[in-house]
């Protein structure tokens, strides 16, 4: 009996709901009372179902949910009603059911199912935040009216806000939620969100304990996510060291030069901006960063035996951290074990750790496989093929502080490169991205070579170079490998809008619309002109009201699709006008007889106007090699070009002096190039050299043209020089995100006859950011911050017709770079900069160290409209004012 009675009772229980067998008679004769028996369940079928209740849900999705059929077999009492109630709880649509039998005729059952809808959401409201801070929580929380209300969305809500509020800083954040029935609408619940934020917590001080050996500057410079609370104290710490004669101590300045990291450190201890929240997960997480920088010093036993979070007074707490470094470690021995491939003295020397050297984990695990600054073990074996390589240090014994290490290599065999995968690709053909690759099918694999080709598919500027990813799919089994390269494709089309100040404080304006991803075969054909990587762009720049200059360029980069050459075309338009004049007067020249009047030079009258104008018409094309000597970064362009100059009462010497006439240019291009830097957007290593040599026909040494019997109109009738421009840059990762940039730029302009003076062509000119570069007669504006545009103009006094303009420069220059945002759609970056640089009128004058000098700082906003920068820099040797230049730049880099 008593068997029987638990089984009865677990299958009542069983039901989970309430099962009400009374009868709802409507035709009584045709109706009967169902007895339930637990022990000989009854078969009934079901001739219908019917849901009673139901407001906003489909019957016909209800019955599909419940698993159950008119017509089925169900055991009564039994599992599959059971289970038809479990499967629609399961949906968080319903707030309560239950089940019914409607009519019983003979073994035909009719079931009524009864449900109570979950109401749905019309609205919500907060209390104890502010409206500004509402527009994050509803972007946060993404309710929309119509969801369904349940106690899990309630919790979903609640776990939603603490986890912001806590992200925050604020750590006793109390939240109730209210579902109330939305008056006007009986199916419809609002939502009364009422938040307690408590105090936000600020990190005031952080106080390390038992460190004897490593300072807590240099610890709290480790720290990722917690600084301490703002404050400058740069100058007062300078002003005490300086009184209390610091630097000439022992152990001062004067002895010990600091190096760049230690000088960061030192900064960063006296000039704190931001201040940090106190947050749990972080706080944990720098912990563990504070101990590993410990263990990567030698300090393997290093710990921290107490730690203490406590407040000083409203809103500040303190970080207490005690320390217990333990002996510092050295490597006694290393041994290596099961190399075959490469003898130990290869190894050793790859490796560069020695025995006695500080044992630092890391540095060991990135010397065996990961090596930024140079080649690790890792690579050293899988750059031969050997894909299945692994090593793993061992500590096979610790006598006091000393360590032996024993390096266990498994070689394996070398692998094969099978199947070359790409993805990602929606507009770019396969074949172009395949030119790029130096993995192909049936080679060995190669590390670097894998490397390489992600840099290469970075620089072609079609994929977003954070979203390049390799996968390989080794296979054991046949010693082969598959390669998935993974891309993202930038956008398809480009408009950079840029901005600078031109001459005379007015605004230079440039546009730029194109693709670096255009197709000339697919254009011609009618299909959609994209995908060989062909670079089409139409550039307009505006400056000031009368200055206009249009520039149409297409660069194929592998000519006809079959050999890295690289074939540029470019079509250029000017025109330059300016303001009235009081009198039509003949031209003026000065030359060696004085100022004159030009004969012959009187425009004819359908030119005669209130204006003075120049245009000019050019074409320009290049070609460029891929260089395999000294290494494959290296590549060679030559060029030719032509331009026409029209001009009437045109100041072509700058002294107010105008003429009417044209000049002509042909001009031939060298171009030695070597680039390894590994993306364009934010380099963080790598290098850039430039050598450029331009040069015209040497006519003087052919004709008349510098002869010193002809007047200086008759002689600018060509253009003649040559110029030489070397341009230098190198990347350097520090450490973490901090990129340091050194650069140098130098240029030479010259004459081909020395019995002739350089002509007033593309002389050098610099200060500023070099943006507004609008000269139709060829100046050349180089960058110098903290300098107004074109201050550095030096004036050739030899030459009697005071050329403005240098003919040699020369600039250095460094920048620290730091990352502020890293996304696709926006990068942006912070820098400082110093930069030192001068030009001389003559070679006579030029002097290496005398240079005029500028520091500052400045941000970089990478946006889909191009690049955006702004600067702030200080002119140390400006003369008059003494104020901060401010240099906005658009959509150009600085040279």
């Amino acid at each position: 009996m008593i068997k029987k009675f638990l089984l009865a009772l677990g299958k009542g229980i069983g039901l989970s709901v309430v099962f009400t067998w009374n009868v709802i008679a409507q035709t009584p004769a045709t109706t009967s009372l169902i007895e339930l028996d637990y022990q000989y369940p009854t078969n009934y079928i079901i001739d219908d179902i019917e849901f009673v209740g139901v407001r906003s849900l489909e019957p016909e999705a209800l019955l599909a949910i419940s698993n159950l059929s008119i017509g089925d077999t169900v055991q009564i009492p039994g599992t599959a009603i059971t289970h038809a109630i479990q499967k629609l709880w399961q949906q968080k649509i319903i707030k309560d059911i239950s089940v019914y039998v409607a009519r019983v005729v003979g073994n035909r059952i009719t079931l009524a199912f009864h449900i109570v809808e979950s109401p749905r959401l019309s609205t919500y409201t907060f209390t104890g935040v502010k409206k500004r801070e509402e527009k994050k929580l509803i972007e946060k929380l993404s309710l929309v009216r119509g969801r369904i209300v349940t106690p899990k969305l309630i919790k979903s809500v609640k776990d939603t806000l603490r986890k912001h509020f806590l992200n925050e800083g604020y750590k006793d954040i109390q939240i109730d939620i209210k579902s109330l029935p939305d008056p006007n609408d009986a199916d419809y619940n609002q939502l009364e969100i009422h938040i307690q934020k408590g105090e936000k917590l600020i990190v005031n001080k952080i106080l390390i304990r038992g460190n004897y050996n490593i300072s807590s500057d240099v610890l709290k410079a480790h720290l990722q996510h917690f600084h301490e609370k703002p404050r400058f104290t740069l100058v007062k710490d300078i002003l005490y060291k300086v009184c209390t004669l610091q630097p000439i101590r022992k152990g001062g300045i004067l002895w010990h030069q600091p190096n760049l990291e230690e000088a960061i450190i030192y900064f960063k201890k006296h000039f704190i901006l931001h201040s940090t929240k106190f947050i749990k997960h972080k706080y944990v997480y720098d912990k563990q960063r504070l101990i590993q920088y410990y263990h990567n010093q030698g300090y393997r036993d290093a710990t921290i035996i107490k730690d203490e979070v406590y407040k000083v007074r409203e809103g500040l707490l303190n970080v207490a951290l005690d320390i217990q470094e333990g002996e510092k470690y050295y490597i006694r021995n290393i041994k290596w074990v099961g190399n075959y491939i490469h003898d130990v003295a290869t190894l050793n020397k790859t490796l560069g750790i020695r025995p006695g050297n500080v044992y630092s984990p890391m540095l060991l695990q990135g010397r065996l496989a990961f090596n930024p600054t140079g080649k690790d073990i890792s690579s050293l074996y899988m750059d031969d093929g050997y894909l299945f390589f692994h090593v793993e240090p061992v500590e096979v014994a610790i006598e006091g502080n000393k360590v032996d290490l024993e390096l266990r290599i498994q070689e394996g065999p070398q692998a094969t490169i099978n199947n070359v995968d790409i993805r990602g690709n929606i507009y770019t053909h396969e074949h172009v991205i395949r030119r790029e690759l130096k993995t192909l099918p049936g080679d060995k694999f190669n590390k670097s070579k894998v490397f390489r080709s992600q840099r290469e598919l970075a620089m072609l500027n079609v994929f977003d170079p954070n979203k390049i990813g390799i996968i390989p799919f080794p296979n054991p089994a046949n010693n082969t490998v598959d390669l998935l390269y993974s891309v993202k494709e930038a956008p398809r089309f480009d408009l950079k809008v840029g901005a600078g100040l031109a001459s005379g404080s007015e605004l230079s304006f440039n546009v730029n619309i194109g693709t670096n991803n255009f197709s000339l075969a697919n254009a011609l054909r009618g299909k959609r002109p994209l995908g060989d990587v062909q670079s089409l762009h139409l550039k307009a720049e505006f400056h000031g009201k009368n200055q206009q200059d249009f520039t149409l360029q297409f660069i194929e980069p592998w000519l006809a699709g079959q050999k890295p050459t690289a074939l540029s075309f470019a079509i250029t338009k000017s025109f330059q006008q300016h303001g009235e004049h009081k009198s039509l007067n003949s031209p003026r020249i000065n030359d060696a007889n004085g100022i004159h009047e030009i004969k012959g030079s009187i425009p004819s009258p359908k030119k005669v106007g209130k204006h003075s104008f120049l245009n000019s018409f050019g074409i320009k094309s290049s070609l460029g090699k891929r260089l395999s000597w000294p290494d494959d970064y290296c590549t060679i362009r030559i060029g030719a070009g032509y331009r026409y100059y029209n001009y009437y009462r045109y100041d072509v010497f700058d002294n107010n002096t105008q003429v009417s006439d044209t000049t002509q240019e042909w001009l031939a291009e060298i171009t030695l190039e070597r680039n390894s830097i590994n993306q364009p957007t934010y380099p963080t290593e790598g290098s850039s050299i430039s050598l450029q040599l331009k040069l015209t026909p040497p006519y003087s040494l052919f004709s008349q043209q510098h002869s010193s019997k002809l007047n200086l109109y008759e002689k600018i009738k060509w253009k003649e020089y040559h110029q030489t421009m070397l341009d230098v840059g190198y990347f350097y990762n520090l450490f973490g995100d901090w990129v340091l940039n050194i650069f140098a730029n130098g240029g030479a302009l010259g004459s081909y006859s020395p019995n002739s003076k350089i002509g007033l062509f593309e002389r050098f000119s610099m200060g500023g950011t070099g943006l507004a570069n609008f000269s139709l007669l060829g100046r050349e504006l180089i960058s110098l911050r903290g300098y107004p545009e074109g201050y550095i103009t030096p004036k050739d006094k030899d030459a009697g017709t005071g050329y403005q303009g240098g003919v040699l420069f020369n600039k250095v220059g460094m920048e620290l770079r730091h990352p502020i945002i890293k996304s696709t759609m926006c990068f942006i970056y912070g820098l400082v900069f110093a930069e030192a640089g001068n030009t001389w009128a003559r070679y006579e004058d030029w002097k290496i160290l005398d240079l005029k000098k500028s520091a500052g700082l400045g941000i970089r906003f990478h946006s889909p409209i191009g690049l955006i920068g702004l600067d702030w820099g200080y002119g140390f040797d400006k003369s008059g004012t003494q104020e901060l230049e401010v240099h906005w730049s658009f959509g150009s880099s600085i040279r």
